[in-house]
C-alpha cells in the first residue's frame, strides 16, 4: 500500500511538471527504445503495437525501460514496441488522452485501441494482457 501511494504521488508530481512545461530530456537520457516523433494518429502497420507514453525523468517510467526492452526482444517483429517521451513531445499526452504516466496503449494490427494500462506493468504482465486479447507472442512462432 505504501509503495502504491508513493507511485501515485510521483505520477502526480510528474504530471504537474509536464503540464507546467518543465522537465525535458537530454541526449544522456536516451531510452533503450526509439521514440516515435509523429504521434498524429496510430498508423495501420499491419502489426500489433504497444505504445508506452512516459518520461525519462519519471521513476516508474524509467522502471518501464527494461520491461519494454524485454518485451521488444521477446516479440521481435510480431509486435511494434514504441516509447514516447511526453516531455520531448508535449502534445502527445493530449493527443493520446493521457491522464498519468506511464501509460501503455495496446493497439491491434488494424490500428484500433484494444486496451489501456496506467502505471508500471511488467513484461510478463504485458504478455499476459496480450494473451487475454487473443495474441500469442511465444518465442519461435
Amino acid at each position: 500500500m505504501k509503495d502504491r501511494f508513493f507511485l501515485i504521488i510521483v505520477a502526480a508530481v510528474v504530471l504537474f511538471a509536464v503540464s507546467c512545461g518543465s522537465g525535458g530530456s537530454s541526449a544522456d537520457d536516451a531510452s533503450v527504445l526509439s521514440e516515435n516523433s509523429s504521434f498524429d494518429a496510430v498508423s495501420e502497420t499491419g502489426t500489433p503495437e504497444l505504445i508506452d507514453l512516459g518520461s525519462t525523468t519519471c521513476v516508474p517510467c524509467r522502471m518501464m525501460e527494461d520491461e519494454l526492452a524485454a518485451l521488444d526482444s521477446l516479440t521481435g517483429e510480431d509486435l511494434v514496441v514504441r516509447f514516447i517521451d511526453v516531455n520531448a513531445s508535449p502534445d502527445a499526452a493530449s493527443e493520446y488522452g493521457i491522464r498519468l504516466i506511464p501509460t501503455q496503449i495496446f493497439i491491434s494490427e488494424n490500428g484500433s485501441e484494444l486496451l489501456r494500462h496506467e502505471g508500471f506493468i511488467s513484461c510478463d504482465d504485458m504478455l499476459a494482457r496480450w494473451a487475454e486479447l487473443g495474441y500469442s507472442f511465444a518465442p519461435g512462432e
